[in-house]
């Protein structure tokens, strides 16, 4: 079986490369940090397979996607329930770029509690490798 780069090269950066364009600060991390009044933190979690056989792999991968901002506005709430739902369908919008299939956002969790106010999205894509 040869090797592939796939949960750096093609889960982390493809989802990073696609929300960048719309918005900002878009980072690739386990560990949050400060990235302006607003950032995006992707975070790739599990993997599991699915399939292999000799020249496939099929892998089910799991990764958080953490929106973080700065409380500072009783009006905020609306802002950020509507960016949220921008990344959702922003996200559903690829769901089927660079070889995946089968993507849900079954989780969306707006009581993550931290230093900073996050909303974490846990989306389940999964990948075919072609070996």
């Amino acid at each position: 079986m040869n090797y592939s780069k796939i949960a750096y090269e093609v889960i982390e950066k493809g989802w990073r490369d696609i929300i960048n364009d719309e918005f900002r600060n878009v980072y690739i991390s386990d560990i949050a940090e400060e990235k302006g009044d607003e950032s995006i933190r992707i975070n790739l979690v599990s993997s599991e397979d699915i399939l292999t056989m000799n020249n496939i792999e099929e892998r089910e991968y799991i990764i958080d996607v953490f929106y973080s901002f700065i409380n500072d506005d009783s009006g905020r709430n609306q802002y950020v329930k509507n960016r949220v739902d921008r990344l959702k369908q922003l996200i559903y919008d690829n769901a089927t770029t660079n070889n995946w299939f089968g993507l849900s956002i079954p989780i969306i969790d707006y009581a993550v509690e931290d230093d900073r106010s996050e909303v974490k999205l846990t989306i389940t894509v999964r990948y075919l490798d072609v070996i």
